[in-house]
């Protein structure tokens, strides 16, 4: 089960995450995945490196 206030912590990330890609203002979370761990109230950044052979995320995915 989700906690009620887990997804307003959630949308409000989604939400800078738009108003810093609309201003360009900042740096946003491409390439890094966060993870929050409400439990602990922690937040986790870890580095992802995209595969451009990758069926879901690569070059050939249609509409990049």
């Amino acid at each position: 089960p989700v906690l009620g206030t887990t997804p307003a912590v959630i949308g409000a990330i989604e939400a800078t995450e738009v108003i810093k890609y609309i201003t360009g203002i900042g740096t946003l979370l491409t390439d890094r995945l966060l993870i929050y761990d409400g439990l602990n109230m922690k937040f986790t950044e870890l580095k992802v490196v995209r595969n451009i052979n990758c069926e879901h995320c690569g070059d050939t995915v249609i509409g990049k």
